[in-house]
């Protein structure tokens, strides 16, 4: 069973337990999918939404965007460990006013 929870405002716990492979490959979980991941930007805008979704056909997995109460959030799916960090790079790239560490983009 897959459990989603929020801890105060800005954090979030999942935990999968039981038939993970199973959970995985349902498609409202991850499609398949072996690697997840959240961002959150605070503040957030649809201009941040937007810059994600404009992006959207490079992705090297799935990714949902949203934005609400000076909040934005992206949700990532990847087939991989690689394809996620990939994703995650550019995300983090876009809503980013300085540049990535050079450990992130090595």
């Amino acid at each position: 069973m897959a459990t989603f929870s929020t801890a105060g405002a800005c954090a979030e716990t999942v935990r999968l337990d039981g038939a993970i492979a199973e959970q995985l490959a349902r498609r409202p979980a991850a499609a398949g999918g072996a690697a997840i991941a959240g961002i959150l930007k605070i503040p957030g805008d649809e201009e941040a939404v937007a810059a994600v979704r404009a992006m959207q056909q490079n992705f090297a997995g799935d990714v949902g965007v949203s934005a609400w109460n000076g909040l934005a959030l992206a949700r990532l799916v990847a087939p991989d460990g690689a394809a996620l960090r990939r994703d995650l790079v550019a995300i983090v790239s876009a809503w980013s006013a300085t540049p990535l560490p050079r450990l992130w983009l090595n």
